[in-house]
């Protein structure tokens, strides 16, 4: 019973939530003592983009004889107006080419893009050069939006961010579903590897017949190599081969994507063929 009446409740004011945001959202319009009460009672409501909508709203009425909720709803946002303000600068500074500033801005996203991961990942074990890579794309997305985002917009910087690391995780996610298929295919019992002590050199035949199979471009195939270490045994961070190559790292990362897919489809394919006649 109670929890059937708490619901209702919820929802009622959830109404009177709405409708004090849409004010809050329109054009030439202000925030009054009246529409902090009706939002104070259900803060939890409110994204980073509202509250900061609603701190750049805020007249300059007397609190004191608010309650402390209404107290702590205004606190609340005008701090998170405040880090906008202060990362905006952050964003400016980075895009007039200060490297500090660059940096300063990945540093805070640390911890943001590695849960953005975890929760792609959906509990699924990767190895440590694997989470490397997604973290490496994951800001490789963020600088992307860093590059896309409009500071002069009410919205955080991590919200408009989210959909582009997302993207550029999930990609990295199906090449490595990718690979991982492919090199299942080299040691499936179809394609023997001769027990001789030559695993790594076996393992290296295997992959040049499969990337010559595959008819890469020279760009999808120095990526791929290179990535996975089989160029110098020292798998390379998408970002270093991008520098190495003087193109972008969003452009790396779509070769690498392109020519994993190509890969894929000769390892589904069969090759035990054109393997074996490479002994």
């Amino acid at each position: 019973m109670g929890d059937g009446k708490g619901k209702a409740r919820n929802i009622s004011l959830s109404v009177d939530v709405k409708r004090v945001l849409e004010k809050v959202h329109a054009e030439s319009s202000t925030v009054t003592l009246e529409d902090l009460r009706i939002l104070a009672k259900w803060p939890e409501q409110l994204n980073a983009t509202d509250q900061i909508r609603i701190a750049a709203k805020l007249g300059l009425s007397s609190l004191e004889r608010e309650s402390k909720a209404v107290r702590s709803l205004v606190l609340k946002c005008r701090q998170t107006y405040s880090r906008k303000q202060e990362e905006d600068g952050l964003i400016y500074r980075a895009r007039g080419g200060d490297e500090e500033a660059w940096h300063d801005i990945l540093d805070r996203y640390d911890g943001l893009l590695n849960q953005m991961i975890k929760d792609c990942l959906e509990g699924r074990k990767v190895s440590c050069h694997d989470f490397e890579e997604l973290a490496h794309v994951a800001r490789i997305g963020l600088c992307e939006a860093l590059n896309r985002y409009d500071p002069i917009k009410e919205v955080p910087l991590y919200t408009f961010a989210r959909f582009y690391v997302k993207r550029h995780i999930v990609q990295q996610l199906e090449s490595l579903n990718y690979m991982a298929a492919a090199v299942s295919d080299f040691q499936a019992e179809d394609y023997p590897v001769p027990d001789c002590g030559l695993d790594l050199i076996e393992t290296n035949l295997l992959v040049n017949s499969l990337l010559a199979r595959a008819e890469l471009k020279p760009i999808e195939k120095v990526v791929i190599l290179s990535s996975y270490g089989f160029t110098d045994g020292l798998p390379k961070k998408l970002i270093a081969i991008a520098r190495e190559m003087g193109k972008s790292p969003q452009y790396i990362c779509k070769i690498k994507k392109s020519g994993l897919r190509k890969i894929r489809a000769v390892a589904k394919s069969g090759i035990e063929g054109y393997v074996c006649k490479q002994f």
